[in-house]
């Protein structure tokens, strides 16, 4: 997750504030560089993307949360372990990215937008049209609801789509695994990602 949304961030893609900690005490440091609240969630080879239930721990607003925090992420998993200690995530509608090679569409997108609903299939790269049409599939409000960063949404997708097909044969998969949506006026952003590789040098 890390080091995919560091490849990312170089891309110009939102994602979440974050850094790597191996110890209580530089936890607690990240998290008073970034600000509380914060989360946390185990960092490591083995660690399960969020879809696949790698444990979030949320809602930590002091000193003594980050070290429960740690503690419960370190409890169990392989001993090379750290946390990531990483910015809340906005309020907002989750959706979640795969870019990959779909037989004789090629490289497509494939978004899935929640609630129920049935995949979206798009060629990618995408065009910012592209981009604006699959964000409104995510970001349609009933009356009294509040509105959602549509445009931030969109130009996540839009930069991810052109990131997997520059990389082309090198990976074999990019997953947003979930993007937070967030209701305005925060901004959307990544909170889970990886990369497949099909070759060395690409980040998981």
């Amino acid at each position: 997750d890390h080091e995919t949304k560091v490849f990312l961030a170089a891309f110009g893609v939102a994602v979440t504030r974050q850094a790597i900690a191996s110890t209580p005490s530089a936890a607690l440091r990240i998290a008073k560089t970034i600000g509380y609240p914060v989360e946390m969630k185990r960092w490591g080879s083995e660690a399960l993307p969020e879809s696949k239930g790698g444990v979030v721990e949320t809602d930590i607003t002091s000193a003594a949360d980050v070290r429960r925090a740690f503690l419960a992420v370190m409890k169990a998993g392989e001993a090379e372990a750290a946390a990531v200690v990483r910015a809340s995530v906005p309020v907002g509608r989750n959706a979640r990215l795969r870019c990959l090679q779909l037989g004789q569409l090629g490289w497509s997108m494939v978004l899935d937008p929640g609630a129920g609903r049935a995949p979206e299939i798009v060629p990618i790269p995408l065009s910012p049209k592209d981009a604006e049409q699959l964000a409104n599939l995510v970001t349609t409000t009933r009356a009294g609801e509040a509105a959602l960063d549509r445009d931030g949404f969109a130009d996540i997708m839009l930069r991810a789509s052109h990131l997997a097909f520059q990389l082309g044969n090198e990976i074999t998969e990019l997953v947003l695994d979930r993007v937070v949506v967030a209701c305005a006026p925060a901004a959307s952003v990544v909170a889970d990602a990886y990369i497949l590789r099909a070759g060395a040098g690409f980040p998981r």
